[in-house]
């Protein structure tokens, strides 16, 4: 689960970013040059919003109390 805060609100949250809207995913993905997510029997989570200027926190969790590696990438897409 990856929650994006800014300080103690919540702006937004993603579990399965098949569950979005793919092609806008996509997009942004090849304007900043990210490799594309597969989705499938592991889907990951991902997050297309638009910020205003400050500080922001992004939060990853495993869903069901799972534990693991996380690599975790933010872009500012043009």
């Amino acid at each position: 689960m990856l929650t994006l805060h800014r300080g103690n609100i919540v702006i937004a949250s993603n579990d399965d970013w098949t569950l979005t809207d793919a092609a806008r995913l996509f997009t942004a993905f090849e304007r900043v040059g990210a490799f594309r997510l597969l989705g499938g029997a592991n889907p990951d989570a991902a997050l297309l919003t638009t910020l205003a200027p400050g500080a922001y926190t992004l939060q990853v969790t495993g869903g069901g109390g799972a534990v693991g590696t996380v690599l975790l990438e933010a872009y500012d897409v043009p």
